[in-house]
């Protein structure tokens, strides 16, 4: 039997394409490695994309900033680990819920 790897879709890549580092956003490089892990237009999604992301689940939390694995960088592995399951243009506070707007009615009125 085949290792996982062996099927992946980056199988016999530059390696460095994964570990690609930007200040501002994804870079090109970014982009392209994480088209081997999630397709795009001409690619498959990864058939092992899973098993990638199992296997740098189990990396040190401290390691969580370097590379892409399953389709997903060390910041949104960190997410991830953290339960934060927000698409990861939703950064921010997360929303909250305010109830309670009968009781304060009465408050707002007398402050004014």
């Amino acid at each position: 039997m085949t290792a996982w790897y062996e099927q992946a879709a980056c199988r016999g890549q530059d390696i460095n394409l994964f570990f690609a580092q930007s200040k501002h956003g994804e870079s090109r490089p970014m982009r392209l490695a994480l088209s081997f892990c999630n397709g795009d237009n001409d690619k498959d999604v990864c058939p092992v994309r899973e098993e990638c992301l199992e296997f740098a689940m189990q990396f040190s939390q401290e390691y969580d900033m370097y590379g892409i694995y399953g389709g997903l960088t060390g910041a949104q592995r960190r997410r991830l680990r953290r339960g934060d399951l927000r698409p990861y243009k939703q950064r921010g506070p997360q929303r909250q819920v305010i109830t309670g707007f009968d009781d304060l009615e009465g408050d707002i009125e007398r402050e004014g």
